[in-house]
């Protein structure tokens, strides 16, 4: 048989299974979009007014002046730091500053520039940069800090703060500031590129490896590999339909979010950008999914493995708290964590408002690599356990 031939078979046998998992989708579709629907509403609504409140978040400084106003703010700035709202680290250098930012070592960081206390000059004596994930925990700082800088300025008051987009800076490199487009900082904002992955997350779990390992049980799978439909088949027809469930779920939460009044800053591209970056992590977590589905015998067991997997990567991934506010051993957890890539995807469209392809490709392609290396593993494991 051709090549086309064996694909296009493939595909039409898929498609069959597909339909007869979304037909039974359908057959209970009032309790699972009421259960889609109410797990991101009550996340939203219960969890979106605690706010981001952090203690001892760092706070990098760059002296750069070396004057006396200087070093009276520093001062300053240790006294107001003993509240433990946040704690200050001296940097030698803006490149180590921006490396230390951009890695999540500090979440803010002040650069003193030698205009510091000088209200006759037009330059701003103090700089302060952070990276977009950790809006929601710099917003609830910056207050405090502006405060303390408006005693160096007569008639400047918190303008004094500039805040800017953190951009890596080379050694020995000239140091521009850039301005973030548009940048939100409501905790809403913050939490619901969280929610997203989750209810994806969740929503695949008991997707696709859900319904494989029922067939199992009830001997179905059995009666389908005795027919035409080939091992390929099954395993495409599940993916393609966690993949609908993600779509489906994913647009719930949107709906939802932009009724609760959260905001995406980059609009309609912005939901398209969404969607491909949660359909990337469908596809790692779908192989996940089917690989628990091949070794697991019994659902309520299948249920146990699922959410220890998928909760704690969802905690680490900076979900409720931006990644530097975790301890050190979490953020080199959350550094390999595929979730993590999702999140700070979503995050980026929705609070900064700009998703450049710079930060787009890597993030995506780690989530790809993610889904070929689960997929592969799942597609291998299930022809072992069939054979």
């Amino acid at each position: 048989m051709k090549m086309s031939n064996i694909l296009t078979s493939t595909l039409g046998k898929a498609y069959v299974l597909y339909k007869r998992d979304m037909l039974i989708f359908k057959s209970n579709l009032r309790s699972n979009i009421v259960r889609t629907i109410l797990f991101p509403l009550i996340i939203l609504i219960f969890f979106s007014n605690i706010g981001a409140v952090a203690h001892n978040v760092p706070v990098g400084v760059v002296n750069n002046a070396n004057n006396a106003n200087s070093y009276k703010f520093m001062q300053s700035l240790y006294a107001t730091s003993s509240n433990g709202a946040f704690k200050v680290i001296t940097i030698p250098s803006i490149s180590q500053g921006m490396s230390e930012v951009n890695s999540g070592q500090v979440a803010l960081l002040l650069i003193l520039n030698p205009t510091i206390g000088d209200s006759s000059s037009s330059a701003t004596g103090i700089l302060a940069y952070y990276s977009s994930p950790d809006a929601s925990t710099v917003d609830g700082i910056l207050p405090i800090i502006s405060g303390v800088a408006s005693q160096f300025y007569s008639g400047v008051g918190t303008h004094s703060i500039v805040p800017i987009n953190a951009q890596p800076q080379a050694p020995d490199t000239k140091f521009v500031p850039t301005l973030t487009s548009g940048l939100s900082t409501n905790y809403e904002d913050f939490l619901v590129g969280g929610v997203i992955a989750l209810v994806a997350v969740f929503g695949t779990l008991f997707g696709g490896g859900f319904t494989l390992i029922t067939d199992k049980q009830l001997g179905n799978l059995k009666a389908l590999l005795i027919t035409p439909l080939n091992r390929a088949s099954v395993m495409l027809g599940k993916t393609i339909y966690t993949l609908t469930l993600s779509v489906i779920s994913t647009a719930l939460v949107i709906v939802i979010s932009l009724f609760l009044g959260v905001t995406i800053l980059m609009g309609l591209i912005g939901v398209v950008w969404i969607f491909i970056i949660v359909l990337m992590l469908t596809l790692g977590f779908t192989g996940i999914s089917l690989i628990l589905a091949t070794r697991v015998k019994k659902p309520e067991i299948y249920a146990i493995f699922t959410q220890t997997i998928a909760l704690p990567l969802w905690f680490l991934s900076g979900a409720f708290f931006p990644a530097a506010s975790m301890p050190t051993w979490m953020r080199l957890i959350s550094q390999v964590n595929p979730m993590t890539y999702a999140v700070d995807g979503i995050r980026d469209v929705m609070i900064t408002g700009s998703y450049p392809l710079s930060t787009a490709l890597p993030q995506l392609a780690i989530l790809a690599l993610f889904a070929v290396i689960t997929l592969g593993l799942a597609i291998k494991l299930f022809k072992v356990q069939i054979a």
